[in-house]
């Protein structure tokens, strides 16, 4: 194993590797540089950058978006006995080159759910609509899953825009199959802001979360060190306290 500076050297150079290395010295030298309340802008700036862009940071946001929704276990799902599984879209890629594709958020929920659709034998209802794509996103989703094969019925529903309207669409869906208990499965950080439009809708579930964002740091230097993927899930985490609180 690497040590001391010669190990130092190389998580710095790792560190310039990545864009959020590079903007991390561009506003550090700006603070360096920077005069009066410029400085102190620049300053600011940069110290949120940076504890946004580590897994401490990201924690703090994450951490109390997902703890309260543990995996069930096997027996606390049988005895919930759910008749379906519901998955809430997580967002798509649009390309020119390779045309609309689920991105990889909405990917890692659709996983989940067609794995307990398929472990369960149980119909798998995806929810999410269009938005700048040609199919929606919950289309798209179903078909993924009916190829992975292994579940007895798919059912989109595309007509939803926010974590709101996809809990009263869900709704009339399970209406309409007489479904009283579902599975929800969406990513971890959602299930706060996505549980609540459920309860609101009066639909019984059970939580299940998906792609994880909320991970403990292995040693103080991994817990220091920013990335861009550690920004990214910030940014989210962010996204989601905003939508929680806005009620959407």
């Amino acid at each position: 194993m690497e040590t001391g500076l010669g190990f130092v050297f190389l998580k710095i150079a790792g560190l310039l590797g990545e864009w959020i290395g590079w903007l991390l010295l561009a506003l550090a030298i700006l603070t360096w540089k920077s005069r009066g309340r410029g400085r102190a802008l620049a300053a600011t700036l940069f110290v949120t950058t940076y504890l946004l862009a580590i897994p401490f940071g990201r924690n703090l946001l994450c951490e109390p978006l997902e703890a309260p929704f543990p995996p069930p276990d096997a027996a606390a799902i049988a005895t919930f006995q759910p008749q379906a599984v519901v998955v809430l879209g997580g967002g798509v890629l649009n390309s020119p080159l390779q045309g609309d594709a689920i991105a990889p958020s909405a990917l890692a929920r659709l996983n989940v759910a067609w794995r307990m659709a398929h472990d369960l034998n149980l119909p798998l209802i995806a929810s999410g609509g269009a938005i700048k794509t040609q199919r929606s996103e919950a289309e798209m989703m179903i078909e993924q899953a009916m190829n992975w094969g292994g579940i007895p019925k798919g059912i989109a529903e595309s007509n939803s825009a926010t974590t709101r309207s996809n809990a009263t669409m869900v709704h009339g869906v399970l209406a309409s199959l007489r479904v009283e208990r579902v599975i929800l499965v969406t990513s971890g950080i959602h299930l706060r802001r996505a549980s609540r439009a459920f309860v609101q809708e009066g639909i019984e579930f059970l939580p299940v979360p998906a792609d994880p964002r909320w991970f403990v740091a292995n040693n103080w230097l991994t817990a220091l060190r920013p990335l861009s993927g550690t920004l990214s899930d910030s940014a989210d985490a962010i996204h989601e306290w905003v939508g929680h609180l806005a009620g959407r």
